[in-house]
């Protein structure tokens, strides 16, 4: 049964192949100076731009002391929060951490 799926599975990868290269043979028949990115995504910068992903995603980043490693701050500060908000004892710390936890996310480097 396993062998049967592996095969099957093999036929269609091959055939989609098959179809891909003749796709990409009639494109580049069809435009004469054209080049194949192979690729997982590319974007024109002022495609980012405009769609507001430039502006958005402003995420501030820190870098760790001890590793060196880069996280983002919004994240190191929520996993502080929720390390420290069960210890907490006293109404107004637990108002002010989970006010913070919704605000951090507004945070920007201005």
């Amino acid at each position: 049964m396993k062998d049967d799926t592996i095969r099957q599975l093999r036929t269609e990868l091959l055939e989609k192949n098959h179809k891909i290269e003749a796709l990409k043979a009639r494109i580049k028949r069809l435009e004469e100076d054209m080049l194949e990115i192979n690729a997982t995504c590319l974007n024109y910068s002022e495609v980012l731009k405009t769609s507001g992903h430039v502006d958005k995603f402003e995420d501030l980043m820190v870098k760790d002391v001890k590793t060196g490693t880069p996280r983002r701050a919004d994240k190191l500060i929520n996993e502080w929060i929720a390390k420290v908000l069960p210890k907490k004892k006293k109404p107004e710390e637990i108002a002010d951490l989970q006010r913070l936890a919704i605000d951090v996310d507004n945070y920007t480097a201005a």
